[in-house]
């Protein structure tokens, strides 16, 4: 025989810590201890017991009478989580360092109504706003604190601004009777960012070849914990400016168009360190830009090392009569062809121009110009413009 129960003919809403009475009449109900709850009176009919502290909507009430059951159909629920308050708080809302609160001893506390147990079944999200961004889940850990009116934890590490706060207690999610605030473009109780990066600076580069391949270092704080985006680029960037010899800035394509941005390819990320591989590229002055799930930073700047001078060959010997094809080898001419200017003496040499076509040097970049014939009998200095640098003179 199943027994039927019903539960004031509806599920009961009460508080998640005040204990209230449910009466749940049957018939017939034999003398039996029921061990899940405190029963206040229990006949062959009617038993009344206290709803103990708990969490969730729609539970199912079950007795157990020698063994069987009830039929199924009566549930209870507690009412849902209120949020009244949080605090730190400003216009802003919520902040603080990718690091999270425990470097920082950064705690967030919530206040309300209805919060349940701990030891029961919750979660705490910072739920990002955008397709991509990092939703940070509060574990069990960084709970400093845990009563039916109020919620303390520490924020855990992670990234991204205008993160909705979502609790979440037993199967329902809090709710407020409180103004809601502007959250980037939602409206929600509340809301939390983690601070944008900041770039202190680059670790110098022993030699920053325009080849590019070697590691840069950027250092600061709040870089977050994965996808951050690092670009060096020319901030007087011009859309379609053509290469002219004229600018002493990056960034140019092969096809000899500026373009904006080059990617620097991360090889390590963590709160207050980015190391990325440095691209091909040319020039100084370069702005470097770290993104963070749409939030950037350009406080830093990189600049390639300027052309060095190895050795200089001539198609005469150094013949004085002139009209004689010089190509110049050495480091940072470029990864691809921009103007060139060279000297030697102060004598301008002629038609000079970038290439690769040596496969005696493994088509590395050199420089190739044609001597004046007004150049003068002795050892002469040489000086090249090119990858918009200047080298050092050389003498050799």
């Amino acid at each position: 025989m199943k027994t039927r129960i019903r539960a004031s003919e509806r599920s009961e809403l009460v508080t998640t810590s005040v204990q209230t009475r449910i009466r749940a009449t049957a018939k017939p109900f034999a003398p039996y201890s029921l061990g899940a709850v405190v029963t206040s009176s229990f006949d062959h009919n009617e038993l009344v017991f206290k709803v103990p502290a708990g969490q969730g909507a729609n539970l199912p009430i079950t007795v157990n009478v020698t063994d069987q059951v009830n039929a199924a159909g009566p549930t209870f629920s507690y009412a849902a989580p209120n949020i009244a308050n949080f605090y730190p708080r400003d216009e802003n809302g919520l902040e603080t360092d990718t690091r999270g609160g425990r470097p920082t001893n950064y705690i967030i506390t919530i206040v309300g109504t209805n919060f349940g147990v701990q030891s029961k079944q919750w979660s705490i999200i910072l739920e990002g706003e955008n397709d991509g961004d990092t939703d940070v889940s509060v574990p069990n850990a960084d709970i400093v604190s845990w009563s039916h009116e109020q919620i303390k934890f520490y924020v855990p590490e992670g990234q991204g601004r205008n993160k909705k706060l979502v609790l979440t207690v037993g199967n329902q999610v809090a709710v407020s009777d409180e103004e809601l605030m502007t959250c980037g473009n939602r409206q929600v109780i509340a809301c939390f960012s983690y601070k944008p990066p900041v770039v202190y600076g680059l670790n110098p580069v022993d030699f920053a070849d325009t080849q590019g391949g070697y590691p840069i270092t950027l250092v600061g704080t709040s870089f977050g914990i994965n996808g951050a985006v690092v670009t060096i680029s020319d901030p007087r960037y011009v859309a379609g400016h053509v290469i002219d010899g004229g600018r002493m800035g990056r960034i140019v394509n092969a096809a000899g168009v500026v373009t904006r941005d080059t990617n620097c390819a991360i090889i390590s990320q963590d709160h207050t360190e980015v190391v990325c591989t440095a691209p091909q590229g040319l020039g100084s002055g370069l702005e470097v830009k770290m993104t963070l799930e749409g939030v950037f930073n350009t406080n830093a700047t990189f600049s390639y090392a300027q052309p060095e001078i190895n050795f200089v060959v001539g198609s005469k010997s150094g013949d004085a009569s002139g009209s004689e094809m010089i190509r110049i080898f050495g480091e940072n001419f470029g990864p691809w062809r921009t103007a060139v200017n060279m000297t030697i003496g102060e004598v301008l040499c002629e038609n000079a121009f970038w290439t690769n076509d040596d496969p005696m040097f493994d088509f590395e970049p050199y420089l190739k110009c044609a001597s004046s014939s007004k150049s003068y009998v002795g050892q002469k200095n040489v000086n090249v413009q090119v990858a918009f640098s200047e080298s050092a003179v050389f003498d050799r």
